[in-house]
């Protein structure tokens, strides 16, 4: 069975920080970092610094060709963002101190939920918590049975959701998946994906890490055709936002799993894919709309999401 998201298968003071544990505590974003449940430890601090942030150009059509105003550690000083109905990347700065990091990506959610923009807002392209979630991403599809022939990697929808985050995967067909989210749930979703493990047949086996991951990064340099549009506006640079997750294992899997395999399996994999983290949207109606082909395999992902975001 095809292993993609188809048919086919410290210390310091932190006022933003409190307000928010105070408001979602105890399943809040903030844990996030401390349940992705992957093979190696995990610093959560470092899932927020990354270089690659400092120069991400604003990747939405329609927009001007010019940085993105940075979100800094001081929310209050924060320059504005873009003009409503723009899809916009909100690029980090280097914060200096743990606080100031997670600071920064916890205002960015804080500014959604408060309605103060219309912008859906893509959280930056950040390696480590991409690909962290990525594993997660895998790790939680990998845990639901297939029932009465129905399963998420088969009709779409959403699923997961602690922390606030809710999974969202896409098929083919060009179907439209209605779904209702709560202001304060943030999305999580490939483009395309796949991932590759020990216990799956070719063209998704590997016997160690380094062959789990050429086999799932060779999916995705045969894609084409990738593309995401928020509420009607293309996301560009769609090539910034691929990722490969550390090695994680899955499982153990239930009975009737979507992998065929023995119940209570489990088996390392790696994934690599094209994602987006959307931030909370305000209330309301919103569309999502992305997909992309799998050249080798002969099959395309092509997914609407009619969303409203309900109080």
């Amino acid at each position: 069975m095809t292993r993609l998201s188809c048919p086919r298968r410290g210390a310091a003071h932190r006022p933003q920080v409190e307000l928010l544990e105070d408001r979602l505590a105890p399943n809040n974003l903030l844990g996030l970092a401390d349940d992705l449940g992957l093979t190696t430890p995990l610093d959560p601090w470092s899932l927020f610094t990354d270089s690659r942030t400092a120069a991400v150009q604003q990747t939405v059509s329609g927009t001007t060709d010019r940085p993105v105003q940075s979100a800094t550690s001081n929310l209050a000083s924060r320059p504005p963002v873009p003009a409503a109905t723009t899809a916009a990347i909100i690029p980090l700065t280097s914060p200096t101190s743990e606080a100031d990091q997670l600071t920064v990506l916890v205002g960015l959610f804080e500014e959604e939920m408060r309605g103060q923009t219309g912008n859906p807002i893509i959280v930056p392209p950040l390696p480590r918590l991409y690909g962290q979630l990525a594993a997660k991403w895998w790790q939680e599809a990998f845990s639901i049975p297939v029932v009465n022939g129905h399963h998420p990697l088969i009709d779409g929808g959403a699923f997961g959701g602690q922390h606030h985050v809710l999974f969202l995967s896409g098929v083919g067909g060009g179907v439209t998946i209605d779904l209702t989210v709560r202001p304060w749930e943030a999305l999580f979703f490939p483009v395309v994906n796949a991932e590759c493990s020990v216990i799956e047949p070719p063209p998704f086996h590997g016997d160690n890490e380094a062959e789990l991951r050429e086999c799932a990064n060779h999916h995705m340099d045969n894609t084409s055709g990738r593309f995401a549009v928020i509420d009607g506006r293309p996301v560009r640079n769609l090539d910034a936002f691929r990722f490969q997750s550390p090695l994680f294992v899955f499982g153990p899997l239930p009975a009737n799993n979507i992998l065929g395999a023995p119940e209570g399996a489990t088996s390392p994999a790696v994934d690599a894919g094209y994602y987006l983290f959307l931030a909370p949207l305000i209330t309301g109606r919103h569309t999502l709309h992305f997909g992309g082909t799998f050249d080798e395999l002969g099959f395309s992902i092509d997914t609407t999401y009619s969303i409203t975001v309900a109080p």
